[in-house]
């Protein structure tokens, strides 16, 4: 682990007021204009059909290897045009029953059976393809589940499965689902060791017995097991809210492993990103078939074009009837939110100093 006070990894994600929409943007230091774009192009479609597939550089044996490695899950989701927005709702699913006694052991996730929803996340690629805002759904949210009356959101992948799951978000947030991606605790744990693990920076110290995480305040690299912890905890004051935060800087640092240039010029670490992170996904039916066409529409997007957008709450601990502690959206704002994200408007208006004279 590096501790603080050593080189910083320049992944951030801060906190701010309850019930304010935060938008983050990615401000890692940016490379020269002609590095960036030969960055963008090392995506999927370049990088993974050339060094994964020994440079065969065909559409048809690529396409085939994925659908190979992929599972898919019918989430009753509409598909999406080649062009124009999308929306895709990411579910990471607490699935137990295909952890070993072990392995349940040693990641502390106890040993009920069953499947449930530990985070869900939107992820909306803007029209002209060129930026993807992520929208955390806190686990905690009360809100409507079809059929089930009023109960927290992570109920709903439990009670019925990826198409609740997507009724339920498209109800709440007014958002068409395009697409349907879904990861399990052990591919997390996969995916985050083929990139050699990922880099974190916790503001205050974190002491959870649950998950065996104890950090102090600093920087530190996780391997998937630490990581998986990280973004679980929640024994932190803000509890699910801070959990967040770590989620998607956990998510920043990914990204920022995966297409950094040690994972993409090593043939080696590049193939173990690959098969642990296709054999860990499940999608739905239409994504499967046209994964390699969503890899060509986000080719020019960097991690520069990626922002994360927090729901604004109107009641942080509220108490259901059933005596469940739970999370309150501010409709009005939540709804202005996800207005702007479909209509593709910016988050955030320019500082006075930005603006024009």
């Amino acid at each position: 682990m590096r501790e603080s006070g050593e080189e910083d990894s320049g992944v951030r994600v801060g906190g701010d007021a309850y019930g304010k929409v935060r938008v983050t943007p990615r401000r890692e230091r940016r490379p020269a204009r002609g590095a960036r774009s030969r960055r963008r192009g090392l995506l999927l479609v370049g990088a993974l059909s050339c060094l994964v597939l020994g440079g065969s550089g065909t559409t048809w044996a690529f396409t085939n290897y994925v659908g190979s490695q992929i599972k898919s899950v019918d989430a009753g989701v509409t598909g999406s045009q080649a062009t124009g927005a999308m929306n895709i709702l990411l579910v990471g699913v607490d699935k137990r029953d295909n952890l070993t006694r072990k392995q349940q052991n040693q990641l502390k996730l106890g040993r009920e059976s069953g499947q449930r929803t530990d985070t869900m996340m939107v992820l909306h690629l803007s029209e002209d393809h060129s930026r993807v805002t992520v929208v955390s759904l806190p686990r905690d949210t009360w809100t409507t589940i079809p059929g089930q009356g009023m109960r927290k959101i992570n109920a709903a992948y439990q009670l019925g499965g990826p198409k609740l799951a997507v009724r339920t978000v498209q109800n709440i947030t007014g958002l068409t689902i395009n697409h349907y991606v879904e990861v399990n605790v052990l591919g997390f744990i996969q995916v985050v060791d083929s990139l050699g693990g990922v880099d974190v920076c916790t503001p205050v110290a974190i002491d959870d017995p649950k998950t065996g995480l104890k950090l102090q305040a600093g920087d530190y690299s996780l391997d998937g097991a630490q990581a998986l912890s990280y973004a679980r905890t929640r024994a932190t004051a803000r509890s699910d809210l801070d959990r967040i935060d770590r989620q998607q800087q956990v998510i920043s640092a990914l990204l920022q492993r995966a297409l950094s240039g040690g994972t993409l010029a090593n043939p080696v670490r590049l193939s173990a990103f690959v098969d642990s992170t296709l054999g860990t996904l499940s999608v739905d039916d239409a994504l499967r078939r046209d994964l390699l066409g969503l890899a060509e529409q986000l080719k020019n997007v960097s991690t520069d074009d990626v922002s994360f957008a927090t729901i604004p709450l109107a009641d942080v601990d509220y108490k259901t009837p059933t005596g469940e502690s739970a999370v309150l959206w501010d409709k009005e704002a939540a709804a202005e939110l996800f207005r702007r994200i479909a209509a593709d408007d910016p988050l955030t208006e320019p500082s006075a100093s930005a603006k024009p004279t």
